[in-house]
């Protein structure tokens, strides 16, 4: 999953349920509106749902029609509770501004994104020992660093001799998007079908101003928390002589970034994610990350409130039909299991770290 992700809690906050940022960003004077996800109740009835939005005064400011989730704003404190009695919708979770950050985040927040970046000149900057097209694949410089494809076989000698993967497989990368210009990622980068869903929240994300293009919205070749380009590496960095190559060297990835700059995922971009790689003949999608903010999801979680359970099914619901979207459009999916070292299968989990907005707000919580 992301990186260090108590580290990551700490250094910003995520919306209380996940959800996808209106594209205004939340800033001073626009607190009086609340954000919205409304889920409609299938996909045949999303006119219906909008109709029930704008009905309870709210205003649509987004709609994937592929699962039926309408993203809405109100401020009116009834309006959860008028659309929610619609039958045509299946539920709804809400987005709250960020009002505030811990004073010291942006020093936080400098320190971590400045470890582990990889420096692209200690390579050799070859003219590459590629692919010759005969499967007489040679070792990338650092490959004797890579235990972990050392683990799996995908070396020189195993899985690359074998099959190295094919330029015309495309796998998506959903997490905080792909450095597309990085040496050994950009040979296999395809930029034309790249896609940013998400938009940088200041709050969360650090100011604009500061950013190496002063924007909040990244181009699709963007990696500005590190994370997404490192899982993109560990898949697909090819054999060029530079530094090290991934599993499937020879193989095409996409950036369908959903993650922000401070490596939280919400609700909407992940699934506008999920829907546009089943539409645009994605093959495979990697997720290493979970939905903010909770660790867990549970429709009937005792350790939780009748409003925090409401906003998990949401959540579940969702991205269910998103994932199940995609499959049926030909994507096959991959999910990381996470970083809590959990058995999963067990009778009951811990979670401690959620829910992770407003921050300190986490509370030790006892999962079935």
């Amino acid at each position: 999953m992301r990186r260090s992700r108590k580290t990551a809690a700490l250094l910003s906050a995520a919306t209380l349920v996940g959800t996808l940022v209106s594209t205004h960003s939340p800033v001073s004077g626009a607190a009086e509106a609340t954000t919205y996800v409304v889920l409609a109740d299938s996909a045949a009835t999303v006119d219906g749902a909008i109709a029930a939005v704008e009905e309870a005064g709210g205003r649509v400011d987004r709609v994937n029609r592929a699962i039926g989730l309408v993203t809405a704003s109100s401020s009116d404190t009834s309006f959860v509770a008028a659309v929610s009695a619609n039958t045509d919708v299946a539920g709804v979770a809400r987005d709250t501004p960020i009002g505030s950050t811990p004073a010291d985040a942006a020093q936080r927040r400098d320190t971590v994104e400045n470890e582990g970046r990889l420096d692209a000149a200690g390579g050799n900057g070859g003219n590459g020992s590629g692919d010759d097209g005969d499967g007489d694949e040679a070792a990338e410089p650092l490959a004797a660093f890579q235990w972990d494809m050392q683990m799996i076989g995908a070396t020189p000698e195993g899985s690359y001799d074998e099959q190295p993967g094919r330029r015309d497989v495309l796998v998506g990368i959903i997490d905080t998007g792909i450095d597309g210009n990085h040496p050994d990622i950009a040979p296999n980068f395809n930029r034309d079908l790249s896609r940013n869903f998400t938009r940088d929240i200041e709050l969360i994300d650090g100011d604009c101003a500061d950013e190496p293009d002063q924007s909040c919205d990244d181009a699709a070749d963007v990696d500005e928390d590190g994370h997404g380009t490192h899982v993109a590496g560990t898949v697909a960095s090819p054999i060029n002589g530079i530094g090290m190559a991934g599993v499937a060297p020879n193989v095409t990835l996409v950036n369908l970034r959903a993650g922000q700059d401070s490596g939280f995922f919400f609700l909407g971009p992940t699934v506008d994610a999920l829907t546009y790689a089943g539409d645009n003949g994605i093959d495979v999608v990697n997720m290493s990350f979970f939905i903010d903010p909770w660790l867990y999801n549970c429709r009937n979680n005792s350790a939780d409130s009748a409003a925090e359970q409401a906003e998990q099914a949401t959540i579940i619901d969702a991205t269910q039909r998103a994932l199940d979207y995609a499959r049926a459009h030909g994507v096959t999916l991959i999910a990381a299991l996470g970083n809590e070292h959990q058995d999963l299968g067990a009778a009951s989990k811990t979670d401690d770290i959620s829910p992770d907005f407003p921050p300190g707000t986490e509370r030790f919580r006892t999962v079935t």
